[in-house]
């Protein structure tokens, strides 16, 4: 889970190529529910990233649900604007939207991956 995590705030700063790969390795081949499923999951916890990022930005550390990754997110953090964050967060939710009304998890996560 952790693993996910890092490979999520480490796509942040690279190239959509780079990025789409990040979601290719994290995705796998799951195809059908599985991969809806997969992927609903991997929204949330890329929500609750968010949410830790929005928190540092207010300097509220001691609030970061994901601890042991306080140093990647304050990196992370640190070159993002509050502005930015909120714009990935409302790419989340429309994401699991996109999830919960029948779309092709890859193209739902694609489309979150191209709007960072």
């Amino acid at each position: 889970q952790l693993n996910l995590a890092e490979k999520f705030l480490q796509s942040l700063g690279q190239d959509i190529n780079q990025r789409l790969e990040v979601l290719t390795e994290v995705l796998g081949r799951a195809i059908g529910q599985t991969a809806t499923q997969q992927a609903l999951t991997l929204v949330t916890d890329w929500q609750n990233l968010m949410r830790d990022l929005i928190l540092l930005k207010l300097s509220q550390p001691q609030l970061v649900q994901h601890q042991p990754l306080l140093a990647s997110l304050t990196k992370q953090a640190e070159r993002c604007k509050i502005s930015d964050l909120l714009k990935w967060q409302a790419a989340l939710r429309q994401a699991k939207d996109y999830l919960r009304d029948n779309v092709n998890p890859r193209l739902a996560l694609e489309s979150v991956m191209i709007n960072f």
